[in-house]
């Protein structure tokens, strides 16, 4: 069930981050990276091993 959760939570990131781009003129070298770092960061959250 934890991995539904991840994939979730990382879906949402990438929608949210989609709508960003369409919706503002945000710059998309930021875009990218925001996406890149909070992909990882939630990856590494949801599939931490030992607990």
């Amino acid at each position: 069930m934890r991995y539904a959760f991840v994939f979730a939570s990382i879906v949402a990131i990438w929608v949210a981050v989609l709508l960003l781009a369409v919706k503002t003129d945000a710059d998309g070298l930021f875009l990218a990276v925001l996406v890149l770092v909070m992909t990882i960061l939630l990856f590494l959250i949801g599939f931490q091993r030992g607990r």
